[in-house]
């Protein structure tokens, strides 16, 4: 049996300090280009909050800058 693994809420200050000098990647190539299951295609975040897991993933959850579902 899997467990979802456990996860931190970070504050967005931190994002920089994760990405180091790849944080313009970050903001140039993947918030513009995250998935929408409500529009079914690729969107930007936007209104997002940070997460870590214990496997070290950031995660995000935010809004559909098309929609505005989650």
């Amino acid at each position: 049996m899997s467990t979802k693994p456990k996860s931190t809420p970070i504050s967005l200050d931190k994002i920089p300090l994760i990405w180091g000098d790849k944080y313009q990647f970050f903001l140039e190539k993947l918030i513009p280009n995250c998935y929408c299951v409500k529009c079914r295609n690729t969107t930007t975040i936007t209104n997002y909050t940070a997460e870590v897991n214990d496997m070290y993933d950031l995660i995000l959850h935010g809004s559909c800058a098309t929609c505005g579902g989650p």
